[in-house]
């Protein structure tokens, strides 16, 4: 995972260096001033998101991050390389510090990595499911998409002045029950799809969202019944890494070590031009087309998140990349740019649905959003009718049977349905509460200012 990283980070640093040594003439000065910009250019994102958290709190008052964050460090490498240059006298003990120094970091960080593996063989509580042998040819193959920030259809009429009814008759047209009063119990990924994948509200967890998520019942409860089950990669570091997971799509996209770089390093710069995020989508939905094909004896489990319509906003839509104004994987605005990315992302849902129903007509699919948008408003009521309802669409193959579904079903309980039903599961249902809204609505100051 790392050698793409130290092949050109050894490449960058050699540049640096020679670059200037042959200015100023001192081996160890250009040591150490290539020593400082590479700091530089490995920590710009950390640089922003510390402002753009300064800036959610109320403390920074600029929404241009990246045209300050690209200041601040312009200004830091000018005035590192003049002093360095020109004000210190540096010695051998100083060199052979800096080399230890350097050594003991790299040792510290591999036994880190050699000691605190995360345990994928940990065993996972299963439901409580009434013992019934059911044949393969019994359990249909179940497809979970998760549409990363995709509105209730009430939301996208009231805020956004669109009718999504197209796509609604196309989910109804193929017997999907459309909850259209559904909400999610959290509001932002890791603790939302960690809830759905769990079957349960987050008590006393420790806000431990994405340990719980990776080693959810859902998965196992699936393969304690003989599924086979499937994980198309995101390339979003919140759902990678999942345990219970027999056979992994992998998509054209950057591997979680490389991610961390590019989300912490200067090239987080790429927020202002979406050109990651668009390739990285694009493969992914390209994968969507093999998983109609996929043959197994065993019945599948399938576990899909496409992180769209959720910004940054890179798609027409017709599927086009568009080059508009970027700001990142928080900015929601302007509606025009979610509604063209939301009506592509339709098209995509269609033609993947299409596909696996003409090879498969028992399939059964669970469509929903994990949260909705945010809205530029001051009234918390509306950021939380916004952000809390969300897209809920149930097809349960061939069956009209939607015992236990309702207009109003929140996502904790998207599981728990599908076992009762299919499985004569024991599991009970849980009333549906929106156990997120304090830490959604609890900070005034971000939602003032978000989106601003």
């Amino acid at each position: 995972m790392m050698k793409r990283t130290l092949i050109l980070g050894t490449l960058v640093a050699t540049l640096l260096f020679f670059a200037f040594y042959f200015i100023i003439k001192e081996r160890v000065k250009a040591g150490l001033i290539t020593t400082f910009i590479l700091l530089a250019l490995f920590n710009y994102g950390v640089l922003y998101d510390f402002l753009e958290g300064l800036y959610y709190k109320g403390f920074w008052p600029f929404h241009n991050i990246h045209r300050y964050s690209l200041l601040l460090m312009m200004v830091y490498i000018i005035g590192i390389t003049w002093f360095i240059g020109k004000k210190i006298v540096i010695g051998n003990k100083i060199n052979y510090f800096l080399n230890i120094l350097i050594v003991s970091l790299t040792v510290f960080n591999i036994l880190r990595v050699v000691f605190n593996q995360n345990n994928t063989n940990k065993e996972t509580e299963l439901v409580e499911i009434a013992k019934k042998d059911t044949s393969f040819t019994q359990r249909p193959n179940v497809y979970f998409l998760v549409l990363d920030g995709y509105a209730n259809q009430h939301i996208l009429k009231k805020y956004y002045n669109y009718d999504n009814k197209d796509f609604i008759t196309f989910l109804e047209s193929y017997n999907f029950y459309i909850a259209d009063s559904s909400a999610s119990n959290y509001f932002s990924t890791a603790p939302s799809l960690s809830s759905t994948l769990n079957m349960d509200y987050h008590i006393n967890d420790n806000h431990d969202y994405v340990s719980k998520m990776r080693e959810n019942k859902v998965f196992s409860q699936f393969q304690n019944y003989g599924y086979k089950t499937y994980r198309l990669e995101s390339g979003y570091a919140i759902t990678n890494g999942f345990s219970h997971v027999d056979s992994v799509i992998s998509i054209s996209s950057p591997n979680e070590f490389e991610r961390s770089i590019l989300k912490y390093s200067v090239f987080r710069l790429d927020d202002l031009f979406g050109f990651l995020p668009y390739f990285r989508l694009k493969s992914q939905i390209q994968k969507l087309d093999e998983i109609s094909t996929i043959g197994s004896i065993s019945p599948k489990f399938v576990f899909i998140h496409i992180v769209a319509p959720h910004p940054p906003f890179v798609f027409d839509e017709k599927g086009n990349h568009t080059f508009s104004k970027k700001d990142g994987d928080n900015s929601w605005e302007p509606k025009s740019n979610y509604l063209a990315q939301l009506k592509y992302i339709n098209s995509v849902a269609k033609k993947f649905i299409t596909n696996v129903i003409s090879k498969d007509s028992s399939a059964v699919f669970l469509l929903q959003s994990d949260h909705g948008p945010w809205i530029l408003s001051k009234n918390q009521n509306e950021i939380f009718e916004t952000r809390s309802m969300i897209l809920n669409a149930t097809r349960y193959g061939t069956s009209k049977n939607v015992n236990h579904l309702t207009k109003k079903i929140s996502s904790v309980n998207t599981f728990r349905v599908l076992f009762k039903n299919y499985f004569d599961s024991t599991i009970t249902i849980l009333n549906d509460m929106p156990m997120g809204k304090n830490e959604l609505l609890g900070s005034k100051s971000f939602t003032d200012k978000i989106l601003k």
